[in-house]
Parts: structure tokens; sequence; C-alpha cells
């Protein structure tokens, strides 16, 4: 540039503007300095690939004063809300030779209300050869990808590229350990050794004492509203729930609400074990840790205003056919010995579907109790026990009937107590009835002997071992008038032999045996005999 042309551009200037406060400086040569340039229509500065900038502002005051500023400002006497206040843009050519704006920063005045004033940026860049909104900031919020186009959103961290990722196309976001493709609508995964790989995956704080930390609003039809799949477990479980508060007031940890009158198909909470129960694991553990519990452990309430009472159902159903005796429940009662200490049943309660036929069907109830260290059954229920020839046992509405009608001789088992024996044959080749040991399992068993047939043969009631002696009392009454007798057994008497009419072997004939205790055998009961009555008892 020669001196006589920046003399002639400098005289130009001042006509434009009163003083000079700015410099234009080209690379490799002189600065022109210029202050407060005005000009009635556009100002071009043309540089070429030689400069270092097209337009440099320096400011050399050494003060806190703002630095070097570039300023647009609108002045309007009629100012309105979202006027335009300044715009930079980016233009460049494209490969048809058009010169384009690729991008642009714009300045609006939202809000010109004298006192209420806002203001928002627009940063607009090319896609698709359309200008779109990329980010605007406002005074209430920042938006990104306003004009909702197919623009990702990607934060990096130090060693996660897709730290937060939102994946504009499938509507779904990512945090963690992620690439660009989102399992979910929001997706949060981390990484074994990189990232927050040593803290909780999710961990959400409350500190506000009256509203809901969590709170899900499902529209769910067909699908589980919550999904967890712990397939790693080992010794870790798939939820926790605890409560670490003090106050001892009412109320339940956890509630399963069924909230429709009309739900009627619905249940409350279903826990389902695809593994075989051991002494280890449980399909549902309900444990108390307090010292002395005098409430229930489980509680069982209908608050219903009817006359029902809560049901407590058991249930055997693999979808097949049932066959007889399956076992349809069973109520377990474990404490722990004096020894290691080692878990012990010391009873239970079973029950089984004894006959599944379809419109004979039959069930039975099993009481077993710890007895000399060893599980016995101590009582049955079961409606079967009428049946001629089965034995049931134990208690019910029904006593057990056993007929016998053949053979010579039949043992009866401690567990058959309860049972009535029903002699329906003469037994002309006799018939030995023995009873159980008396042994303290065997302690309170009963059974009645009823004699429906005249017996020809001798019939012998005998004990079962050594010491085993008749207690009680048997009353005999003729057949014709008469007096009746009573006999008394002697002390080391332990059979009851009816070899005769006389000792009540006759039709009507009935006998009442209990084991009383060990070695002791209580009798009594009523014979039926003919001619003079004669005793029973003998020892052997």
């Amino acid at each position: 540039m020669s001196k006589e042309f920046r003399n002639e551009f400098l005289k130009s200037l001042n006509v434009l503007a009163p003083r000079i406060a700015a410099s234009i400086e080209r690379y490799g040569e002189e600065t022109v300095n210029v202050d407060n340039i005005t000009a009635a229509g556009d100002l071009t500065v043309v540089g070429d690939t030689s400069l270092s900038g097209n337009l440099l502002l320096t400011s050399a005051d050494p003060g806190d004063d703002p630095a070097p500023l570039a300023t647009f400002t609108r002045i309007s006497a009629t100012p309105a809300d979202n006027d335009e206040l300044g715009r930079i843009a980016f233009s460049g050519s494209n490969d048809a030779g058009a010169v384009l704006e690729y991008a642009r920063i714009t300045c609006e005045a939202s809000d010109v209300s004298n006192g209420g004033e806002d203001g928002r940026i627009i940063f607009d860049v090319m896609k698709n050869s359309t200008m779109a909104s990329m980010l605007e900031i406002k005074n209430n919020e920042c938006v990104f990808n306003n004009f909702s186009k197919d623009t990702d959103f990607r934060i990096e961290t130090d060693d996660e590229t897709h730290f937060v990722f939102v994946d504009a196309n499938a509507n779904s976001m990512s945090i963690g350990d992620s690439t660009d493709a989102p399992a979910a609508t929001l997706e949060v995964t981390n990484h074994a050794t990189a990232g927050a790989y040593n803290l909780p995956l999710v961990q959400l704080n409350s500190n506000d004492t009256d509203k809901i930390c969590l709170d899900i609003n499902a529209a769910n039809i067909d699908a589980n509203v919550v999904d967890i799949a712990a397939d790693g477990l080992t010794t870790a479980g798939a939820i926790n729930l605890a409560s670490n508060s003090s106050d001892n007031s009412a109320r339940s940890l956890v509630t399963v609400h069924n909230n429709h009158a009309s739900a009627v198909g619905a249940t409350g909470l279903h826990v389902k074990n695809d593994a075989v129960a051991s002494t280890a694991g449980q399909t549902v553990l309900f444990e108390s840790t307090v010292a002395s519990e005098d409430n229930p452990l489980l509680r069982l309430k209908n608050s219903n205003a009817d006359a029902n009472g809560p049901i407590l159902r058991f249930e055997n159903s693999a979808g097949a056919d049932g066959t007889d005796d399956d076992y349809v429940g069973t109520i377990s009662f474990y404490g722990e010995d004096d020894g290691t200490p080692s878990d012990v049943e010391y009873a239970k309660i079973e029950t089984q579907a004894t006959d599944v036929s379809s419109g004979a069907k039959n069930g039975s109830m099993v009481f077993t109790s710890m007895v000399a260290n060893a599980a016995q059954e101590v009582g049955r229920i079961n409606p079967e026990s009428s049946t001629a020839n089965t034995f049931l046992g134990g208690f019910g509405i029904k006593s057990p009937i056993l007929e016998l009608s053949s053979g010579t001789a039949y043992t009866l088992t401690g567990d058959q107590s309860g049972v009535i024996i029903m002699l329906n044959d003469a037994f002309s080749s006799g018939l030995t009835l023995t009873l159980p040991e008396t042994n303290a399992a065997n302690v309170g068993f009963h059974c009645t002997v009823i004699v429906a047939v005249n017996q020809t043969g001798t019939f012998k009631i005998a004990t079962n071992a050594d010491g085993d002696i008749f207690y009680g009392a048997i009353r005999l009454i003729r057949t014709s008038t008469g007096a009746s007798r009573a006999f008394q057994p002697g002390a080391s008497d332990d059979n009851i032999v009816f070899d005769a009419n006389t000792k009540g072997r006759l039709e009507g004939s009935v006998y009442r045996l209990t084991i009383v205790g060990t070695n002791k055998i209580l009798v009594d009961g009523q014979g039926v005999f003919a001619g003079t009555a004669a005793t029973a008892f003998a020892t052997s």
C-alpha cells in the first residue's frame, strides 16, 4: 500500500468518524488504526491465504476493563419480542460454485418488556441443505435439536466415547458404557473395569420426607412392568429391601395391592422356584430375629365385612392326571436339638389324595410327631376309613373299619390306632389277633373288636412281647335269662382266649383294648356267653 493511498483512505475514515480506535492489520506489512468506523452500507474486509486473520481486535489496556469487544446493537423505536439483535453467519461455496450459509449464530430479544427482558442465542447449522437449530440457549432452558432433526447427542468422558448418548432416530438414550445403539428408551450400563465401575449403577437419594422417591406409571397390557434378570448371581440376591428406621408405628414395608375389585383373576404375589428346595433353600423364607417373638411371623387377614375368614391353600397341580396317594400338601415343624445343633423335624401334617377317581375322590390328613427319636404317625383323618378291609386309621368323623373273614392270624400295627375290627366269619380253624408292641411310640393305641358271627373256633387276643399284661375287666352277658358275670385278668395274664361259648365269643360281643403304657394294656367290654360263665384271661 503506497503512502498516497493510505493518506487518502484515512481522510475518508475521518469523514465517517470523529475518533480512531481500532486497527486493521495485514500480516507481514503495516498496521492501519481506525477509530469508530461508521458506514452507510456494508463494510468488507478481504484477505488472502497469507493473512493470519482478516479481522483482528487487539487491546493493550493492562487494567481490568473489558478485553477487545465486538458489540451488535439494534436500535429500534418499536422493539418487539423475538427481534433479531445480531447474527454471525458462516458462508462458503458448494461444489456447484454457489455461495451458501453453512452455519450461523443468532441473538434474539425474546422478551423486550421493561424490567423483564429475556434473551436467546440460537446455533444453526446446515443439515441436508436445510438450516436447522442445533442448540438454543434461553432464559429458562437449553434446547438441543429444536427442529426435531435426526441429530444424535453425545458426551464423552475420559474413557467413554458415549457416556451420554441420545439416538434421535430411535428416540432412545444411554448413559455409561454404551455405543450408538441404546437397547431401551433409557439404558444405563457400566463397565467392569472402566468408568464408575466401583459405584452403584443407579442410586436414588430422596431427601424429601413426604414425596415418593420412585414413581412408575405403566400402561402395560401384556408385558411386565418391571423385569429383572440376574443370571450371574451366586451369593447375592436379586432384590434387597431394608428399612433402618427406629419408628415403632404400624406400617407395611412392602405392599402388593390389587386395587380393583373386578380383577378377580389377578394373583397378588407369585413366587416361582424351578429348583428342588433343600434344607438350605426354600421357595419362600420368613425369618424373625426377635429374641422373644409373641406376634405371628405370618398373618393371614380378611378385612372384608363379610363372615368369611382367610384361606390358606395347598395345591399339587402339574397339569396332568393325578394318581392315588399323591401328596397335595405338607406342613413341617422344625427345631434344633442340643447337639451340633442340627435342624430336626419334630412334627408334620401331610395330606394325600388317597383316591383320585373322578366322582369318588377321597383325601387323608396324617399327623406325624417325633417320638423316642423317631417319626411316628400319631393321628389320621380320612373319610375312606369307613371302607371295608381298608385301614386309614387315626381319628375323624368316621372310624376305620377292618373286616376279617378269612385267615387264622392278624397282627395289628401302631399306626392302625382307632380301627374297628369286625369278625365276619366263624373262624372254625381259629383266629389269633396280635396287638402292637407296647413301646413309647404306641402308647395311646386303641382298637375295638366286634364279634359279628358266633365263633366256632378258638378266638385269641394275644400280646406282642413278653412282659405285656392286661388290666381292666370283661363283663359277660348270658344269652338267656340269668345273672351276668364280670372277670378281671390275673397278675400275669397276657392273653385273652375265647375257646368256648361260656367265655364270651358269641355274636354281639364287643371288646375295647388300649395300650396305656409299656407292658400295660387296658381291656374293657362285654361278651355274650351261654351256659356257665368262665374267664377268658390266660397266661401263656
